[in-house]
């Protein structure tokens, strides 16, 4: 069993290397689904998803919802910013 921040090499195998330079594995889990991890944080063991614990779609919905979210953080900070200091920036 995989262990936060703990990959154990034959618990998992790799599916993909990310774009941030991070590694995504997967594990079967015991409840018969698979568990993904990614070794974003320390090095290891950081849950992304059980499929025993939420659809997929569920997980798509947060990820639009955090995304849109960002969007409209990254808005409201930029409305408050001036012609004039929109341009002393970039």
């Amino acid at each position: 069993m995989i262990q936060p921040n703990k990959i154990e090499p034959m618990s998992h195998r790799e599916v993909a290397k990310l774009p941030n330079g991070a590694t995504l594995y997967c594990a079967k889990n015991e409840a018969g689904g698979r568990t993904y991890y990614s070794d974003e944080i320390g090095g290891g063991g950081t849950l992304v998803w059980d499929t025993c614990l939420c659809a997929s779609s569920t997980l798509l919905a947060a990820i639009l919802e955090e995304e849109r979210a960002q969007r409209q953080q990254m808005h409201a900070k930029q409305s408050t910013v001036t012609p004039d200091e929109f341009y002393d920036r970039y």
